[in-house]
């Protein structure tokens, strides 16, 4: 990002009728260097969606276009929802982060270190620290890499854990507890992590680079707190703002340091740049449904990139720059 001690503004002031031209041209070069076949972009300034976007095919067979009601896979920008439903909770003292999860479940986790799974605890899970895999193999008992608190190590297997607590504690399945008390009061209202039949008119199928015809297209019957969000990219910058609004501020305060410039929170990566902190999470699902957000707290501002491509994380380390500016040691 730049040259050695050099860095660009964020964008915050900068007039919407000479920005949105201009990026938007970046982005369709941009997607057709890399062969992104759809992509969904929403802009936030001053905590209010202020420019969304669809652009290419949803469909490389049908050609169907992508639009603002065109859903993705919003792969591991799920981990973030899961991470404020479940700081919803501490709130109301029903959960606390560092009580081991396992007093908190009838029939714990079955792991092939029972004394180390005893001290994995819901502050493990959202920084990244439990000492879990990211994903078992195929059939394979859960065993640790490394003790619990002892390294950042991103594991989708402690989101699944944590959301194993979260129904027991409220009694519902993840995914009926997120549409009552996040999705439906922010009026997101196409988000879901089970598969819906109106999906069908509306999702991107998701392509590796390169991959021509239509592309995958997966029913999650489960939900799934790591990867299974499917949504637009307005409604979750719907959530950013819920975010930003209300300054869940504990999501994103640094707990763990990752690598020059990047740390981890709550359920979310923090940047630290020259303008100031800003939290951002990457998604990636089988290398066919790539995201991106990134949003700074004190300016209000962010941007979600969805895409139906495995080079859409490529795309955003162009798009962002050009959308809000600034130096992003997350890209």
């Amino acid at each position: 990002e730049g040259t050695a001690g050099s860095q660009r503004e964020l964008k915050t002031d900068t007039p919407l009728d000479r920005l949105l031209p201009e990026l938007e041209s970046t982005i369709v070069a941009v997607m057709d260097k890399l062969d992104v076949p759809g992509l969904s972009v929403a802009l936030i300034r001053d905590a209010e969606i202020a420019w969304t976007k669809g652009l290419g095919v949803r469909d490389r067979e049908t050609a169907a276009a992508v639009d603002d009601a065109t859903v993705f896979e919003a792969a591991s920008l799920t981990k973030p929802v899961l991470a404020c439903a479940a700081l919803t909770l501490c709130e109301q003292g029903r959960l606390t982060l560092d009580q081991p999860l396992a007093e908190f479940l009838p029939e714990p986790l079955t792991a092939e270190q029972p004394e180390l799974l005893a001290q994995v605890t819901a502050r493990h899970v959202l920084t990244h620290t439990t000492g879990f895999p990211n994903w078992r193999p195929l059939g394979k008992a859960l065993e640790f890499l490394r003790p619990p608190g002892e390294k950042f190590s991103y594991s989708g297997e402690g989101f699944v854990y944590l959301q194993r607590v979260v129904e027991q504690l409220t009694e519902q399945p993840l995914d009926k507890f997120l549409r009552e008390r996040l999705f439906e009061p922010l009026g997101m209202h196409s988000a879901s992590l089970v598969w819906k039949d109106e999906f069908e008119q509306h999702i991107a199928r998701g392509y590796l680079p390169g991959a021509k015809g239509r592309g995958m297209l997966r029913k999650w019957t489960q939900p799934n707190a790591a990867s299974s969000l499917v949504c637009t990219a307005a409604d979750y910058a719907r959530f950013v703002i819920a975010l930003l609004a209300h300054s869940v501020a504990q999501m994103w305060k640094p707990q763990v340091d990752v690598t020059e410039g990047i740390s981890w929170g709550l359920g979310i990566g923090v940047e630290h740049t020259p303008a100031g902190d800003a939290f951002w999470h990457w998604g990636n699902n089988g290398s066919r449904y790539n995201c991106f957000v990134v949003a700074f707290p004190r300016q209000r501002l962010g941007l979600v990139v969805f895409t139906n491509s495995g080079n859409g994380l490529k795309a955003c380390t162009e798009i962002v720059p050009a959308a809000i500016g600034g130096d992003h040691p997350a890209l």
